[in-house]
């Protein structure tokens, strides 16, 4: 293993950016810290640490000694959370502290039943409710929550929902959802018509917040319905509860009765998030994202060899790439921000998703959600491209080797001489390489571009015996060998080292599911 990484040719491959990029997307390498420069004398743990690490010179009278500061599991949790873009408890307290403390207790309670759906871990309940009453997931090219917990089931394993002879196709209303009720004739007369299908609506799940759209605003939404639950309560009698429920559902309930199809229709709550007196820090964990523990973190360590955890622990630190639902909301909207400012918006522009039933789906979604984009811009079949289309957009979560993308675009491209626009969250620098090379109405334009770990900064910062650990260590590289360490809350690509898709990925993915066969592929 060490004579073979010993003889990689670490030298970064370079790509010219041309017209075909979409320029000032984001170079992903962290900043590193500096390193000192003697090189390693052993592989004892204070030769590692001592040649690895920041050193802070302290003055002791006219003598100056080293200290060497150790990087701790805590510190590498606090890093990997920062990219979480978590809601914490102290920014639900400052929303609710900008009430008068009159309706304090009110709008809390608010947020708690408009926030009961609102992380990854929530989706397990509608599953249960599915599978409890021996269903499954309604079918159809439609990127919206049903598709994508479909999807989640099928491909990612994530549920245990498996077919049944006589099952109910379950259709999650949501916002996309509801769009093409409204929009789509034929749509609702499928829904209407058969009687296998039944509605659900998680409460909140439009007009709160739930796992694809933590962007949206909660004081405002919370303001909204403080005047009609104390209206009920003052007039009516009602209990502070039932007036919530009655306030937070009427709007949809009355849609769906204009639809015609209040018989199938069925509003569900999470029975995990039934809280009597809701506070700040209870609201915010409706509202975490899957992640890892400190005392998870320190288990992996304390499994290595002393001489590999500090360069371990580094490495995680500047290399680890986790994305939670609302960095992913965050990234989409810069990415839309984006393509607004370069003009590459208008009446002609249209975004292709290649297969809703895998992870162009959820990117889809998200994006359509953050950016408010109407159903009637996303293409399903590369042969369906309506006449006035001037540009279509491929969005997808990480552009690894570009294989998959490259081979949509092809297939647009046997209907569609205009310009095809490829745009991953995130890309590795090879597949940047890769699609500059076609220059011809084709734009590459993720919001992040990444190096390999062969090609980049950080391996290259390492010396020779520290290279030699790291890559021991991380053990297979991954596909295309990018020793990547990127995970994202439904799944964790198969470009990543099996260092991380064992120990890492799993802990902030959806059940532990979607890490792309390490076991076998490793």
């Amino acid at each position: 293993m060490i004579n073979f990484f010993s003889n990689i040719n670490i030298t970064p491959q370079k790509y010219k950016q041309t017209n075909s990029f979409c320029k000032n997307s984001k170079k992903a390498d962290l900043p590193l810290q500096n390193t000192t420069q003697n090189p390693i004398q052993s592989l004892s743990a204070e030769h590692a640490r001592a040649n690895f690490y920041p050193i802070k010179n302290i003055s002791f009278g006219n003598v100056l000694k080293p200290v060497f500061q150790e990087i701790t599991p805590k510190d590498v949790i606090k890093r990997l959370n920062e990219q979480l873009n978590m809601i914490t408890p102290e920014k639900i307290q400052e929303i609710l502290n900008s009430f008068d403390e009159s309706v304090r207790p009110l709008a809390a309670k608010l947020m708690q039943r408009l926030t009961q759906f609102g992380n990854m871990e929530s989706l397990n309940e509608i599953a249960k409710h599915i599978k409890k009453n021996k269903g499954n997931f309604f079918d159809h090219d439609l990127v919206d929550t049903t598709t994508i917990m479909s999807y989640l089931n099928n491909r990612k394993f994530v549920f245990d929902i498996i077919y049944n002879k006589d099952t109910k196709y379950y259709y999650i209303l949501d916002k996309v959802a509801l769009e093409e009720l409204k929009t789509n004739k034929n749509h609702l007369r499928e829904i209407k018509n058969n009687p296998d299908v039944k509605i659900i609506y998680p409460e909140g799940w439009i007009n709160g917040i739930n796992p694809f759209n933590q962007t949206e605003h909660m004081r405002e939404k919370i303001q909204k319905f403080i005047p009609g639950v104390q209206k009920l309560q003052a007039e009516k009698g009602l209990t502070t509860d039932k007036a919530i429920t009655t306030v937070l559902n009427e709007e949809i309930t009355k849609k769906i009765k204009e639809l015609g199809l209040q018989e199938k229709f069925k509003i569900i709550r999470n029975p995990k998030a039934r809280i009597i007196n809701p506070t700040a820090e209870k609201i915010s964990k409706q509202l975490a994202p899957v992640s890892m523990t400190e005392k998870d973190l320190k288990q992996v360590i304390d499994d290595l060899p002393s001489y590999s955890k500090q360069i371990m622990l580094d490495y995680l630190i500047k290399n680890a790439d986790i994305y939670s639902p609302g960095r992913l909301s965050v990234c989409l909207k810069k990415m839309h921000d984006k393509f607004q400012r370069k003009g590459m918006l208008s009446e002609g522009t249209y975004y292709y998703v290649p297969d809703a039933r895998k992870s162009y789906g959820m990117i889809a979604m998200m994006y359509k959600l953050v950016n408010n984009i109407p159903n009637n811009r996303f293409i399903y079949e590369s042969t369906n491209i309506p006449l006035k289309a001037k540009r279509i957009i491929i969005l997808d979560d990480i552009a690894g080797s570009g294989d998959q993308l490259n081979k949509h675009k092809d297939r647009l491209r046997v209907n569609f001489n205009k310009n095809i626009t490829i745009a991953p969250v995130l890309s590795t620098s090879s597949a940047a390489k890769r699609f500059s090379k076609n220059t011809k109405n084709i734009t590459f334009c993720p919001h992040r571009i990444k190096d390999g770990l062969v090609d980049s900064a950080y391996l290259k910062s390492l010396k020779g015996v520290e290279q030699q650990i790291l890559l021991e260590e991380l053990e297979n590289l991954g596909f295309s060998d990018d020793g990547l360490s990127v995970v994202f809350p439904y799944m964790s690509p198969d470009n990543n080292n099996s260092f991380f898709a064992k120990n890492i990925a799993p802990k902030f993915t959806l059940n532990g599911a979607g890490v792309k066969n390490w076991q076998n592929n490793f």
